[in-house]
């Protein structure tokens, strides 16, 4: 059964015939289809399909009065079935995540001069964000995928790299905690690199003075088993991603709270596993965005001058209309094993970052102590306000 057949069957087994009618003869797939595909022909990726199915459920009945959460949600599940399928996932997590306490909206817009849009030197009309808990205060929230964005990256090279070359292969030696905007911002020279060295044969690649940390390894002959070499510190990760959540700052409201939500998976990054300082690296990384830049007072085209050239703000009033972090670590590849979560719905793992430096730190507090007490007990592994780490 081609992917895009089995994902048919799959999503109209929960929403009924023709809900969702991916074209059939298109030998078409990603890990999500390909996954779902596997789980009935090979019996492979079982825990995964039936985790992925109990959401689709619990969603199906969490939007059933709601036919504009409904056409939201269909054209999300659809859209698993994409390239970009690492967003929709995320959002389908964080809405199941929400509706399992609380009633939320999907996808609302308002006008760009209600939130920080204003300050992109962009001339827009409206600001979308992924969602609002209409009976918490109307907190809004966006929703990110916290992907390896450097491993991204390297594929990409690697991929472009050994486009109509003789090479078969081409592995990387790098840091996972570099900073990705450096392989970012050499992409091309990267890919013209290795394309003149396999030209000539060569079998390692340095880039100096760019970026020495980095050394690709070409191989000319297919091989049955490949190494290489990646040095992570969760410490270095958070220097290096503390600057992320500048990314979307027009996507933050201006005089009220907002929540940002970022969601991973170990297919969207394996770095997030627990054995690798999970723990550690959201504490300073929270820490480093609450207690460091919130006193930045450079423009926000300071440090984010390829994404937000025209930006005037400063980044230390961007940070103060953070009023939290939530951390959805979805393990719906595991069997749910009695008492391993305590939330009675969901195979995820979740962490709450408040910002001791948020404005109007009152109200603030009042909604995210209502989020909190709204939630299931044991939904939150960890809640940290920095009370006594904010300097």
């Amino acid at each position: 059964m081609k992917s895009n057949a089995a994902f048919n069957h799959f999503v109209n087994a929960v929403f009924g015939h023709d809900t969702l009618t991916l074209d059939e003869t298109i030998d078409n797939t990603n890990n999500i289809i390909g996954a779902i595909s596997q789980s009935y022909e090979e019996g492979q990726f079982g825990e995964f399909a039936m985790n992925l199915k109990k959401r689709f459920w619990r969603l199906r009945e969490a939007t059933k009065s709601n036919p504009a959460n409904r056409k939201e949600l269909i054209k999300k599940i659809t859209n698993l079935s994409t390239s970009n399928w690492p967003g929709y996932y995320a959002e389908l997590a964080a809405y199941d995540f929400f509706t399992s306490f609380t009633d939320v909206q999907f996808e609302i817009s308002v006008p760009a001069t209600e939130t920080l849009a204003v300050h992109t030197g962009e001339q827009r009309q409206k600001t979308s964000f992924d969602g609002c808990l209409t009976a918490i205060e109307e907190l809004t929230f966006q929703v990110k995928t916290l992907k390896d964005i450097t491993k991204e990256l390297i594929d990409k090279i690697r991929t472009t790299a050994l486009s109509g070359t003789i090479a078969e292969h081409i592995i990387a030696d790098y840091p996972n905690d570099i900073d990705y905007n450096r392989i970012e911002s050499n992409f091309g020279l990267l890919v013209t690199t290795l394309k003149t060295a396999i030209s000539k044969n060569d079998f390692l690649v340095r880039l100096e003075p760019q970026l020495p940390e980095i050394s690709f390894k070409i191989f000319y002959k297919r091989q049955n088993i490949l190494t290489s070499e990646h040095p992570y510190s969760p410490y270095c990760y958070a220097q290096e991603w503390e600057t992320f959540v500048l990314k979307h700052f027009d996507q933050l409201y201006d005089a009220r709270n907002n929540l940002l939500v970022y969601v991973s998976h170990p297919w969207i990054n394996l770095l997030h596993e627990p054995f690798l300082g999970r723990d550690q690296f959201l504490y300073v990384f929270c820490r480093r965005v609450f207690c460091k830049l919130v006193k930045e007072t450079r423009p926000v085209s300071s440090l984010m001058p390829k994404e937000w050239p025209k930006a005037n703000i400063q980044v230390s009033e961007v940070v103060k209309r953070i009023g939290a972090i939530l951390f959805l670590f979805d393990d719906n590849l595991d069997p749910i094993a009695p008492g391993k979560y305590l939330s009675p719905v969901h195979p995820m793992t979740a962490y709450l970052y408040l910002n001791p430096n948020a404005q109007c730190a009152n109200q603030s507090n009042r909604v995210f102590d209502h989020l909190i007490n709204e939630m299931h007990p044991g939904m939150l592994s960890v809640i940290e306000g920095f009370e006594c780490d904010n300097y």
